[in-house]
């Protein structure tokens, strides 16, 4: 599930990372008058937790938004919205971020057919690159930088 989003942006990126308890997905972009833009980044975790379907998405640019299973919370400090976010999911925001980060690397350092760790980041298409095993020629993974061909 793609995180629904109120406001067009001028940069965008994504990526998805899937774990055998649910997934994270990581969102960025830039939004706001083209001479004042601002970053924000949106994560959106679904797992099950308790014996329940669980779909968080923490959205933070000028402010931090949180919603539950579609449902805002509205009202909290940053740091209240933090710990709800652990209570509903059971997890933590920064454990989720690094376990993000760690599944992406792990994903970039290896080759699921053949197994070679000889992996080569390849420009593709302006914007774009790939991850390809040196060895059997398999794409790994891939990325894509929109703000270089605007």
């Amino acid at each position: 599930m793609k995180p629904q989003y109120e406001d067009s942006s001028v940069h965008h990126s994504d990526d998805r990372v899937l774990f055998a308890t649910g997934s994270i997905y990581r969102c960025t972009g830039s939004e706001g008058p083209s001479h004042d833009p601002y970053g924000w980044e949106c994560w959106t975790l679904e797992r099950k937790y308790k014996g329940k379907d669980i779909t968080a998405v923490l959205r933070q640019g000028i402010g931090l938004d949180l919603s539950i299973n579609g449902e805002k919370v509205q009202g909290q400090s940053d740091d209240t919205l933090h710990i709800l976010f652990e209570r509903a999911t059971g997890i933590s925001v920064s454990d989720m971020e690094k376990a993000f980060w760690k599944a992406v690397a792990y994903r970039r350092s290896h080759c699921w057919k053949c197994g070679s760790k000889d992996i080569l980041d390849v420009s593709g298409h302006p914007g774009e690159t790939l991850f390809i095993c040196d060895v059997c020629g398999t794409i790994i993974d891939g990325e894509f930088n929109e703000s270089a061909i605007i």
